[in-house]
């Protein structure tokens, strides 16, 4: 999987943190063959991270939700392009103090998130799909200390 990133906010990307936690996302969803994994090895991913106000209208134009959200993904062509995630960067910040996680963390959950919408998986279906996109969203996520000592 290649990556993009764009930066729209006035703080530091930690970009070498986010290609190198994208790569690990796309190993271990290979070897866990999730739905569509065939799809990470040729693809192309582009983060675009944000601020609130534009969050916020993306939200509200897409989801008919009035307020800025910690992530949204828009699906690409199915072939190159896996799609695009978009994350708010204050809001992210916010979460990782809500959730007693670092901002590593908290950026790390949400792109595995991110991706896994973009393979197709919605926890919003129902609660089936719930049940099993966040389990896959935890088994990844659960690795982070493992992938952490991996790129010291």
């Amino acid at each position: 999987m290649t990556i993009t990133i764009i930066n729209e906010t006035q703080s530091r990307c930690p970009k070498k943190f986010i290609e190198n936690w994208m790569s690990f996302i796309e190993k271990e969803l290979t070897r866990l063959k999730v739905h569509q994994y065939k799809l990470l090895k040729n693809s192309h991913v582009t983060i675009v991270l944000i601020e609130r106000a534009k969050a916020r209208k993306l939200n509200l134009h897409y989801r008919q939700k009035d307020y800025a959200t910690d992530i949204l993904s828009f699906s690409g062509d199915g072939r190159t392009e896996l799609g695009d995630l978009v994350l708010c960067w204050p809001v992210l910040i916010r979460q990782a103090k809500e959730h007693d996680l670092s901002f590593n963390e908290e950026l790390a959950y949400l792109l595995t998130h991110g991706v896994l919408h973009l393979l197709g998986y919605d926890h919003e279906k129902n609660h089936r799909e719930e049940k099993l996109m966040l389990s896959l969203q935890d088994k990844v996520f659960l690795l982070f200390d493992r992938f952490t000592e991996s790129v010291k």
